[in-house]
């Protein structure tokens, strides 16, 4: 039963792509690699650090230059949120190809963690960019998209100093332990 519920799965998985195109696509992807929960907050928080950093700089470029058309800057935001897809693993992919022609043994890149940031970065791009293209006029006051930018950075830049604090913590009590465990042994002996 196991084999014809994966065939019936994998003949509606196939059908729903050719039949909806690329977009269908998008969750499929996201759906097929398996992350690990500390791997998913890393991925996610440097997704929402690029995402708040592109939204600064679209918010900077719309700034500097007048833009005052309402689709010319959901333009400028939905395009560079959706830039940085592809090409980071299709660099990953070159750069792994030519190490595996020199036979090296040390690796520049993880392909496995390159997928990884495919598979979350499809659909929070599709997510933050339908939503930006949804907004209607939230995005003309470039004050609107410093703030999102403050928002994305915020969230990006949470977790890793939530866990560096925690690292910290308990390396901190790991000395304390081990200056405790020191202690003891020399008033034993």
């Amino acid at each position: 039963m196991g084999t014809t519920t994966n065939i019936n799965r994998r003949d509606w998985i196939r059908k729903s792509v050719l039949t909806a195109g690329g977009a269908m696509a998008l969750p499929y992807i996201g759906l097929a690699v398996k992350i690990k929960r500390k791997q998913f907050f890393q991925i996610f928080s440097l997704l929402c650090t690029r995402a708040g950093l592109v939204l600064l700089i679209s918010g900077i470029f719309v700034t500097v230059t007048g833009v005052e058309a309402r689709n010319e800057i959901l333009l400028t935001i939905a395009f560079g949120l959706s830039a940085c897809s592809f090409w980071p693993y299709a660099h990953i992919a070159a750069v792994d190809s030519m190490e595996m022609d020199k036979k090296s043994k040390k690796k520049t890149f993880s392909s496995d963690f390159g997928v990884a940031i495919l598979a979350l970065s499809f659909p929070l791009s599709t997510i933050l960019i339908l939503a930006t293209l949804n907004s209607g006029s939230f995005f003309m006051n470039p004050l609107n998209i410093f703030m999102m930018a403050v928002v994305l950075l915020t969230v990006g830049f949470a977790f890793p100093l939530i866990s560096g604090v925690s690292k910290k913590k308990w390396s901190e009590q790991q000395l304390i332990d081990h200056e405790i465990n020191s202690a003891a042994t020399e008033k034993a002996a």
